[in-house]
């Protein structure tokens, strides 16, 4: 899969020609940032072009990448910077739940030298209904996310402890959303970013 990825990225990289460029690419939910097909995807690249690919290693595997995203965020992101700061440019690469991470790094990022940001499966519109990793990793709520009350838990102070439900936008429940989800709404403009951010009290 990411050696189709990898081929278009090819074609867009006539800037490497006249700066000193890199790409960063993050993981996604449930992976390590040396999974086999990053490790493909890192390879390719670096032996049909001069570029060098970071694999960012940062909140590997199943517990830590459940981490909510408002910590996910700022902690990778220091280590961004520090490889970011070897380039003129840099373009950002962002498996599934990566991709959000790396949205999240760019907004909150003033003077970034991201130049292409490339999201890859990722729910930049968010989620309704839990993905099927996440169906393996908690028990039961695949039935759970059936009922009629799953909302309740996902926009909760517990629910919003879980990465994947930062990004769980329900239609039907948008105000629900809008007054209880935090990271997602202030990504998408949604929510005012000059309020705290922390979470809001739920009863």
């Amino acid at each position: 899969m990411f050696q189709r990825v990898a081929l278009p990225l090819l074609l867009l990289l006539g800037l490497s020609s006249c700066l000193n460029v890199g790409i960063l690419h993050m993981h996604g939910l449930d992976e390590f940032y040396n999974a086999p097909d990053h490790l493909s995807f890192q390879k390719y690249i670096q032996e049909h072009s001069n570029l060098t690919v970071h694999l960012i290693d940062a909140f590997n595997g199943r517990r830590p990448s459940l981490t909510r995203l408002s910590m996910q965020v700022p902690e990778i992101l220091e280590q961004v910077k520090e490889i970011a700061a070897q380039y003129d440019a840099v373009i950002a690469v962002g498996y599934s739940q990566g991709g959000i991470v790396w949205r999240g790094m760019i907004e909150a990022w003033d003077d970034h030298n991201v130049d292409t940001f490339i999201s890859i499966a990722s729910p930049q519109h968010g989620i309704a209904g839990p993905p099927p990793l996440v169906k393996d990793m908690v028990p039961f709520i695949d039935n759970f996310a059936r009922t009629p009350t799953f909302y309740r838990f996902v926009y909760s102070k517990q629910g919003q402890r879980l990465a994947p439900l930062n990004y769980y936008l329900d239609p039907n429940h948008y105000d629900r959303y809008l007054k209880y989800s935090d990271f997602f709404p202030r990504l998408k403009k949604e929510k005012s970013t000059d309020c705290d951010s922390a979470l809001i009290p739920l009863l």
